[in-house]
C-alpha cells in the first residue's frame, strides 16, 4: 500500500498538501508509532508555522511538553539495516514504478580509492554520525546534507554506497524516471512524497543527477513546472531532519540553482585521480595480474590512467582480463592496447601533454606512440 493522494487541480494544491500531511499523521497515530509521529511533527513544524501560525504555536507547545529525546536526535548508533520501515515504499501515480529503490545491505566489489581530501571528508561524516549523542549534548548536530560534485565516473555514487555501508544503513536512491511525471504538478508531489518518506526511515537518501530537479530558476528555456520543482526541493531540504543523511550528486554543478547550494552543509569535490591512486585502484582490482607487470609498465599505465576516470579505468582493465581468457593473449599486451585505444580519443593537446610526461619518465618513442597515438615526429618535438 502506498500513501498517495490524487491531485484535483493547481488551485487546490495547498489543500492537497495538508491532506498528505494529515494522512501521514493518521497513519503513524493509528499504528502506534509514537516516535515516528514525534519526529514527523518536529520536521513539519517550520512549514506549519508559516502556513498556519496559530496551529504552529499550539503544536510547538505540545512538542515542548513531550519527551525531547523522542525526536531521535539523541539516539546512539544508527539503526540496523534490517530495521522495519514506518511506511510502505511510495509509488507514483502512473505505471512508472517505485519512486525509491532500496539497497538494504550495501556491499562493494573492491574498496574505493579517493584523493586524501575526499577520503578525509567522507570519514569525517561517518565519525559525526557515530558521535551524534556527544554532538547533541554540545547543542550541535551532525552533517545531514552533503553534495558531491565532479566528472562522471570519479566515484560520487560509489561514495554514497560506501557511506551507507559504513553506517550500516540501507541506501535509498531516487528513481528519477519515476519521479519526473508528465502530469502537470505531479512531479513536485512525487518529490515531496519521496523525501518525506525517506526522512522517516533509517536510511541514506541519494538524490543522484541533482541538476535534473534543481536547475537554475533564471533559465528562460525551462518551463514553470521545473521552477516549482526547485521550490519544493528547497522546502524539503530546509525540513530535512538532523538525524537523517541526504546525499546529492551532480556532474553539472553550473546548472544548479544557487539557493539549492546553500542548503547543503558540506560540498565534496571529486577530482580525477593521480597516478598513485590509479595504481592503488588497479592493484586492488587486478591483484596478481597487476603485481606480475613490470615496474615500468605499471608506471606507464598509472600515468596514462590519470586522463581517465576510475570507472573508465576499471572497465578497461576488466575488458583486458576478459580478452585474455577468450583469446589466450598476454595480459600486459591487452591492457596496453585497450589503454592506448581509450587515450587515442582524447584531444591532441592532451595527448601531447601526456606524451611529454611519459618522455620525462624515460619512456621510448615506441611506447609513447603505442599509448598516445602520437606520431614519432611529434614525440621528438616534445619537451
Amino acid at each position: 500500500m502506498a500513501i498517495t493522494v490524487k491531485k484535483s487541480s493547481k488551485k487546490n494544491a495547498f489543500a492537497d498538501e495538508w491532506v498528505d500531511d494529515l494522512v501521514r499523521v493518521f497513519w503513524m497515530g493509528l499504528g502506534g508509532r509514537t516516535t515516528d509521529l514525534d519526529r514527523y511533527l518536529r520536521r513539519m513544524l517550520p512549514k506549519w508555522q508559516v502556513s498556519s501560525p496559530e496551529l504552529g504555536l499550539r503544536l510547538q507547545d505540545l512538542l515542548a511538553q513531550s519527551n525531547p529525546s523522542a525526536s531521535g536526535l539523541t539516539r546512539g548508533a544508527p539503526a540496523p539495516a534490517t530495521a522495519e520501515f514506518a511506511f510502505p515504499t511510495p509509488t507514483g501515480a502512473s505505471d512508472a514504478g517505485e519512486l525509491l529503490r532500496f539497497e538494504h545491505s550495501v556491499t562493494l566489489q573492491i574498496e574505493p580509492v579517493w584523493s586524501p581530501d575526499v577520503e578525509a571528508q567522507l570519514k569525517a561524516i561517518v565519525r559525526e554520525r557515530h558521535a551524534i549523542v556527544e554532538l547533541a549534548r554540545a547543542g550541535l548536530r551532525p552533517t545531514h546534507t552533503v553534495i558531491l560534485t565532479g566528472l562522471p565516473g570519479v566515484g560520487k555514487t560509489l561514495a554514497a554506497h560506501w557511506l551507507a555501508r559504513e553506517l550500516k544503513l540501507p541506501l535509498a536512491v531516487l528513481n528519477l524516471g519515476a519521479v519526473m511525471s508528465s502530469f502537470l504538478g505531479r512531479t513536485g508531489a512525487n518529490l515531496r512524497q519521496v523525501i518525506a518518506y525517506a526522512s522517516q526511515q533509517p536510511c541514506v537518501l541519494l538524490l543522484d543527477e541533482l541538476d535534473a530537479i534543481a536547475k537554475r530558476r533564471d533559465d528562460s528555456s525551462d518551463i514553470g513546472e521545473l521552477k516549482r520543482l526547485v521550490t519544493v526541493l528547497l522546502q524539503e531540504l530546509d525540513a530535512w531532519p538532523a538525524e537523517a543523511l541526504l546525499i546529492a550528486a551532480t556532474n553539472h554543478e553550473q546548472l544548479i540553482d544557487p539557493a539549492v547550494w546553500r542548503r547543503f552543509e558540506r560540498r565534496i569535490v571529486f577530482p580525477l585521480p593521480r597516478a598513485v591512486q590509479q595504481a592503488q585502484l588497479l592493484d586492488r582490482l587486478l591483484t596478481t595480474d597487476w603485481s606480475k607487470l613490470s615496474d615500468v609498465t605499471r608506471a606507464a599505465v598509472a600515468c596514462v590512467g590519470t586522463r581517465l576516470s576510475p570507472a573508465d579505468l576499471t572497465q578497461l582493465a576488466l575488458r583486458a582480463k576478459r580478452e585474455v581468457i577468450v583469446s589466450d593473449a598476454k595480459f600486459e599486451e591487452r591492457l596496453l592496447a585497450n589503454l592506448g585505444a581509450d587515450v587515442s580519443s582524447l584531444p591532441l593537446a592532451e595527448r601531447r601533454q601526456l606524451g611529454a610526461e611519459l618522455k620525462r619518465m624515460k619512456f621510448g618513442q615506441r611506447e609513447i606512440n603505442r599509448l598516445t597515438g602520437l606520431a614519432r615526429e611529434t614525440i621528438r618535438e616534445l619537451s
